[in-house]
């Protein structure tokens, strides 16, 4: 399969390429917090929930919005999967670090950042990064509580499996 590049190179494609760039630069300029195994499964593991959840809601037969300039696959896309909703994922558990206990600050923790995310959706989307066809941004914040919660409990797991196996460096 080859990836197809934009139709032309706007807004869209630079609004992706700057946020990119600030979150990756980011996530390369905090202290470290997670070793090496739990920041490439955090990594992958929301590479892969973005494609999955992406393809699911904005894919045949629900196809409630695209993204970018085109409903296929483009390189594009790919960059936003690569830097953007994984690095996303990472600095997300990252804070959750700092609010995860008592359970009412992490709570509020997965509400505000939810709520935080939401508005740069709607910023993306005034870029044309995406475009609703059946979705609302009010969709948007049940799905990323969910998705931001899955992600915690991803991270739990991965941290008590680590922790039990017992593998030299962790």
């Amino acid at each position: 399969m080859m990836l197809l590049l934009p139709k032309k190179f706007d807004e869209n494609e630079i609004f992706i390429l700057i946020i990119g760039f600030f979150l990756t630069l980011l996530v390369l300029i905090l202290p470290r917090k997670f070793s090496l195994t739990e920041t490439v499964l955090i990594f992958l593991f929301n590479f892969y929930l973005a494609a999955v959840v992406d393809h699911i809601i904005a894919g045949p037969p629900l196809n409630l919005y695209d993204i970018m300039d085109d409903p296929k696959f483009e390189i594009m896309d790919l960059f936003m999967y690569l830097f953007v909703y994984t690095s996303s994922g990472y600095l997300f558990i990252y804070g959750y670090t700092y609010f995860s206990r008592p359970w009412y600050k992490s709570t509020a923790y997965v509400l505000a950042v939810a709520l935080f995310t939401v508005g740069l959706e709607w910023i993306a989307h005034n870029f044309l990064v995406f475009k609703y066809f059946e979705w609302s941004i009010y969709f948007s914040m049940i799905a990323y509580v969910i998705l931001f919660t899955v992600n915690i409990y991803f991270f739990k797991l991965v941290r008590h499996l680590l922790r039990n196996a017992h593998v030299p460096g962790q």
